[in-house]
């Protein structure tokens, strides 16, 4: 989609995609629309990550602004704002359930602000993310039709949700003009088709190491929130196993139900907190987790 807004939301069995250094002021990443059966895939500029600045520029956005990691997460249609007193309401995907999140520090220095990774916090909780506009359009006097990378230069209006670059048809500034340039609408567009018109959408997120193949247990299996299966009960049986030693109870006292989500993830990052070194990421890679718990088994 280099430059070029019109060929998104067009279904193919490949697309190019490059990284992109993350500056957490005009954040950006790729959101596709999937079709498993065929393999294809639709393609969108966006973002996941919340904004500095406008987290910056709205004071009540900083108690509740965050990263969400990546893995499996439930969709269902909606509005955002959801409140009925919100700004600028317009169709959106709300994910209702908990979610598995990182919240950095926040630094404020004069007029700016930025996230201070040093100082980051891992949560499930329910983030109340939705997948919505963003509000970015393009500039005055550019040419709509080739106007993508300079749209994704300008600041997005998020503090954590996830967003498509484009504005809701009643607010793009001259609404009779062509708005060929307006991911968002293409990308509403193609999820009233039939074919996708569910009510409730899955949501995968992953990271640019997954695209790129460089992930360290890309090799060796890994398990994200939502993930499910005779491994995450092989995980769930090992935390309930393992005393924690500020509680002296097990990390993990649920079922062994196969499924990493709610307790499960909160357990594997208490889990982290108390047996790994390295940055947390609340991400089980499962080879080096069975070699370090080998003991405890």
């Amino acid at each position: 989609m280099r430059g070029n807004f019109t060929v998104s939301g067009t279904f193919k069995s490949a697309h190019p995609v490059r990284p992109v250094r993350l500056n957490y002021q005009t954040v950006r990443c790729t959101v596709g629309i999937w079709i498993p059966s065929s393999g294809e895939v639709a393609l969108f500029p966006g973002s996941t990550v919340p904004s500095a600045a406008y987290v910056y520029r709205h004071p009540d956005s900083r108690a509740t602004f965050n990263i969400l990691k990546p893995g499996l997460y439930r969709l269902k249609r909606g509005l955002h704002p959801r409140s009925e007193r919100g700004f600028q309401r317009h169709p959106a995907f709300l994910m209702d359930g908990y979610g598995l999140v990182e919240v950095p520090g926040l630094v404020k220095a004069g007029r700016t602000a930025r996230f201070d990774f040093r100082k980051v916090q891992y949560k499930v909780m329910l983030p109340g993310d939705n997948l919505h506009a963003a509000r970015t359009e393009p500039e005055a006097g550019q040419d709509s039709r080739q106007n993508c990378l300079a749209s994704l230069r300008l600041p997005y209006s998020s503090s954590g949700c996830i967003t498509v670059t484009g504005q809701p048809a009643p607010y793009v500034r001259n609404p009779t003009a062509d708005s060929g340039w307006n991911c968002w609408m293409h990308f509403s567009d193609l999820l009233d088709r039939p074919a996708f018109r569910s009510g409730q959408y899955d949501l995968l997120l992953f990271d640019d190491s997954d695209l790129a193949g460089e992930h360290p247990s890309a090799s060796g299996g890994s398990l994200r929130y939502g993930s499910t299966g005779p491994d995450v009960a092989r995980v769930q049986k090992i935390l309930g196993s393992v005393l924690n030693g500020k509680t002296g109870r097990p990390f993990y006292e649920g079922p062994a139900d196969g499924s990493f989500t709610g307790a499960t993830a909160s357990a594997y990052l208490h889990f982290q907190e108390t047996f790994t070194r390295g940055p947390l990421t609340g991400q089980v890679d499962l080879r080096p987790f069975l070699n370090a718990t080998k003991h405890f088994r």
